[in-house]
């Protein structure tokens, strides 16, 4: 065993907040993830108390990963189960740490970067996609949630909420491997993590600029989906698809507790400044807005629209300048890229459907819970029926 420690991380610290008088968030939520993987961490302590670890550990990680995801996704279409993407968030992070200890035991200090990013890719489901349910002719959808986040109630109390959801999780945990109407589209999903350092490959607090999480995973699928809806929680009771994205960052702190300058770029300033959806001309506008409001720069009244030019530097577009405009801005660049590849190849410019649908926040940070806390909890029937609409969305499209 080596005398090597892999340092806590902030979603650790958040982690180890009270739930209760009893629980930390963490094991509350491990309380109530499906106990297959209850009964897997139970085992793996036993093993370590009786100093026999029979596992290869990149083999584990990889497997656990696929495990933890798809039960999620299998339980939140049982009947006798109500959703809730926060047990898989805080499952994955409890996993996280016993692979750290795991290291720590078996001297794999050095192999701890590696076997992390095959856990998280396996349990966000970023690694192969599978859409060998789909029959022939069934247009190939991919959608994406993120992880909850703005956590920190003990440090910003009435803006974040520990007991925080990411709807847009559940919808992803929900639609995973489901088809529309008539199965004329099959469905598969992702969640990504909200962390910069994903984003842009960077291994600092507080600056980073480049290609990271995005490019790795959903580059490779270009030329095999005809869609990607990229899903986040935005304002209460507004489901929009947004007009365009803003290179721009707006540099709110993350889950890791980092931040990035305001005003920076998340990629070069080579490419565009901003980038238009593709989804308008697909979904029926009496099913979902559209959402083209922007500010040009800091301090500018609201405009809507399309940017003055081309060139135009935005600095908040009309789904602001964190991370789920950032998917959308890194997504469609993606896709122009792709379009630009086949018109070398074939002299034509094929289509591509891609964009941000932004859904309801269903909690409020700033309410006041009977026990005098801030932060309201989890609404299963609300999010049943966001999970509805989103369905009937998407459906319009076929």
């Amino acid at each position: 065993m080596s005398n090597i420690t892999i340092p806590p991380t902030y979603e650790d610290d958040l982690g180890n907040l009270p739930w209760n008088s009893k629980q930390t968030v963490t094991e509350y939520f491990f309380k109530k993830i499906n106990p297959l993987l209850q009964y897997e961490m139970e085992l793996i302590e036993s093993y370590i108390s009786l100093n026999y670890l029979p596992i290869d550990l990149e083999e584990w990680a990889t497997n656990m990963g696929k495990i933890l995801f798809h039960l999620s996704s299998w339980d939140a279409n049982r009947e006798d189960f109500k959703i809730d993407d926060r047990p898989l968030y805080w499952t994955r992070i409890k996993y996280i740490n016993m692979i750290k200890k795991l290291c720590h035991i078996l001297n794999l200090q050095p192999s701890f970067p590696k076997i992390l990013r095959i856990f998280e890719e396996e349990s966000r489901n970023l690694n192969k996609m599978d859409f060998s349910s789909a029959p022939p002719g069934c247009k190939k959808i991919l959608i994406t949630g993120f992880d909850p986040f703005l956590l920190n109630s003990k440090d910003f109390p009435g803006h974040h909420n520990i007991r925080q959801s990411n709807p847009s999780g559940c919808v992803a945990l929900s639609l995973n491997h489901t088809f529309t109407p008539d199965q004329k589209a099959y469905i598969f999903s992702m969640i990504f993590p909200v962390r910069y350092n994903d984003f842009d490959g960077s291994t600092q607090n507080t600056t980073g600029t480049g290609e990271g999480i995005v490019e790795r995973y959903l580059k490779p699928l270009m030329d095999k989906v005809d869609m990607i809806i990229t899903i986040s929680q935005g304002k209460p009771d507004q489901y929009c698809l947004d007009q365009f994205a803003t290179r721009t960052r707006g540099g709110k702190i993350d889950n890791m507790g980092h931040t990035r300058p305001e005003g920076s770029s998340c990629l070069s300033v080579d490419d565009p400044p901003w980038i238009s959806t593709t989804l308008t001309d697909v979904f029926e506008k009496k099913v979902v807005s559209i959402n083209d409001e922007f500010i040009q720069a800091k301090g500018d009244s609201v405009q809507h629209g399309l940017p003055p030019t081309p060139e135009t530097p935005i600095y908040s577009g009309p789904g602001g300048n964190y991370l789920s405009n950032e998917i959308f801005y890194r997504t469609a660049r993606l896709r122009e890229l792709w379009i630009d590849e086949q018109a070398k190849k074939t002299g034509q410019r094929p289509q591509k459907f891609t964009g941000h649908l932004h859904i309801p926040k269903l909690q409020d940070p700033a309410k006041k819970m009977p026990d005098g806390s801030l932060g309201e909890d989890f609404n299963y029937s609300e999010t049943l029926k966001l999970i509805n609409k989103v369905k009937s969305i998407i459906d319009s499209a076929f």
